[in-house]
């Protein structure tokens, strides 16, 4: 069986790939829910207040993506890791 998955290695590494899309897409849903929160809450401030602090809410909701976008990165990083790490053990296993 050299070169080909057991049938326990090829159900773990089907369970290790659809973990890694689950956690991709609650990532894409959880970057995409604060964008909207906050493009909301520039929408309010923007008709409540004015345009005075306009400048000032495109700062924030600029650094906020900013921040969404790096803590996403920063959250898949090991995950993606630890799978490749998984994968090559199961390689070297066969």
């Amino acid at each position: 069986m050299q070169g080909q998955f057991s049938s326990t290695q090829s159900q773990v590494a089907i369970v290790v790939i659809v973990v890694a899309e689950v956690a991709v897409v609650v990532v894409v849903v959880v970057v995409v829910v604060v964008v909207v929160v906050v493009v909301v809450v520039v929408v309010v401030v923007v008709v409540v207040v004015g345009e005075v602090v306009v400048v000032v809410v495109v700062i924030v909701v600029v650094v906020a993506a900013a921040a969404a976008a790096e803590g996403a990165a920063s959250a898949l990083r090991p995950l993606f890791l630890q799978i490749l790490f998984l994968l090559s053990a199961a390689a070297v296993v066969v």
